[in-house]
């Protein structure tokens, strides 16, 4: 199984091409050695869920559900609404402790952060009702 599905060997061996093209031997090498070793659960990290995206860019129809599901994880993954609610919470709370907190965060956030900043800024300008 990855991510939730159950994938058949020889797609897990055509998985395993597809990456390896895109450069990720060493998962590639993972995933072979998981159909040998006839893993029946195979966890992976954010990182390597990427990599499998990119080389689903394209994916042939035994590959297709996997690559649907992975790119939903992502796009959730990756939603900013989360920010936005943190950074509006922040900005209503009035001490310099989460000012502070605030400033931090767009620090290491950069420029997503900084365009959250301009939407919360534009809510700021709407007219408490």
């Amino acid at each position: 199984m990855l991510a939730g599905l159950p994938v058949p060997a020889d797609a897990v061996h055509e998985l395993a091409r597809l990456i390896r093209a895109t450069g990720g031997d060493d998962l590639a090498d993972q995933f072979e050695r998981a159909v040998d070793d006839q893993v029946k659960l195979l966890a992976l990290t954010l990182p390597e869920r990427a990599v499998v995206l990119t080389a689903l860019e394209d994916p042939p129809a035994e590959l297709a559900e996997l690559g649907a599901v992975l790119l939903a994880e992502w796009r959730v993954a990756h939603n900013l609404v989360h920010d936005l609610v943190l950074l509006s919470r922040l900005r209503a709370a009035s001490d310099d402790i989460a000012y502070q907190a605030c400033c931090e965060l767009m620090d290491e956030r950069g420029a997503r952060l900084e365009a959250l900043v301009t939407q919360i800024r534009k809510l700021e300008q709407t007219p408490d009702e």
